[in-house]
């Protein structure tokens, strides 16, 4: 085990939600033997990885205006960064097509397309196009990170749950669920194809090199996830809206914890091997 492991970030995009990974983050930071190269968010994911990344800490004292964003954010300094990789995702309302913003184009606009509900907020214009929240098509996009960052190391965290027990039977728990699983289904996608890649390239010799640079790290990339699960959630997927303290702070609270559970109980496999078995998300 290397002293030091360079790992990128994927943050998901969750609404109030996203204080589960303000927890998260904040325990990662009291880790000495963690260095980040590189962090992809949509939405809440992206607030947190523009936060995270010039170390301004406390994000959801951000109130989802984007002036409180632009006074929070030293975006100038994330602009002219080369110490951090930041991919930040919107949706393109023209083409419908997913945009990547990194560091040379990050502003608070930017930051607020990706976390543009368009059932609450008007999309938002940048150069002549206009954007809705990044999660509908990158939740988060995970292929940046992959194709322009070194680390063999990748962790995820996941905010919405993969499964609930219950069928929900009001209108807006149905509206909560299909929320989670649309905001859901393009990470789940890009894990699918991920693992069915790995599967391909792990037929060729352990020693084999590949031309294109990019197979090489796919086929070497270690992925983690940290899930919040249905429990963190007691509200139900309507709690994204709920903008009480003390339930945020509930969720800063799990997040931190399920980061010190995922460090204590894996911490000898990272930059040696993965934790989440791909393999199972294959049908």
């Amino acid at each position: 085990m290397v002293d030091v492991v360079p790992i990128d970030l994927a943050l998901q995009g969750g609404g109030a939600h996203g204080a589960f990974t303000w927890g998260v983050l904040d325990r990662l930071l009291d880790e000495r033997g963690l260095h980040y190269v590189a962090i992809s968010g949509a939405s809440a994911g992206a607030m947190n990885a523009v936060v995270f990344a010039p170390y301004q800490w406390n994000p959801f004292n951000i109130n989802p205006l984007v002036d409180i964003v632009r006074a929070s954010v030293d975006f100038q300094r994330l602009n002219r960064t080369d110490e951090i990789g930041l991919f930040v995702s919107a949706t393109c309302v023209q083409t419908g097509m997913l945009r990547i913003f990194r560091n040379s184009e990050l502003s608070a606009e930017v930051v607020m397309a990706s976390a543009c509900l368009p059932q609450l907020f008007q999309a938002v214009e940048i150069d002549g196009n206009t954007y809705w929240d990044g999660g509908y098509l990158g939740n988060p996009p995970l292929l940046p990170l992959i194709k322009e960052s070194d680390p063999s190391d990748l962790l995820i965290i996941q905010l919405n749950p993969a499964s609930r027990k219950d069928t929900p039977r009001d209108a807006a728990d149905i509206a909560g669920r299909l929320n989670e699983i649309t905001f859901n289904a393009s990470l789940l996608q890009e894990l699918k194809n991920l693992a069915l890649l790995k599967r391909a390239l792990s037929e060729e010799p352990a020693g084999h090199r590949f031309r294109p640079d990019m197979f090489n790290r796919v086929r070497d990339l270690n992925v983690h996830r940290i899930a919040a699960d249905e429990a963190a959630y007691r509200r139900g997927p309507r709690s994204k809206l709920d903008p009480e303290w003390e339930f945020l702070m509930r969720l800063h609270g799990l997040g931190a914890r399920a980061a010190d559970a995922f460090l204590k109980q894996h911490w000898g496999e990272l930059g040696k091997r993965s934790t989440l078995e791909l393999d199972t998300l294959i049908v």
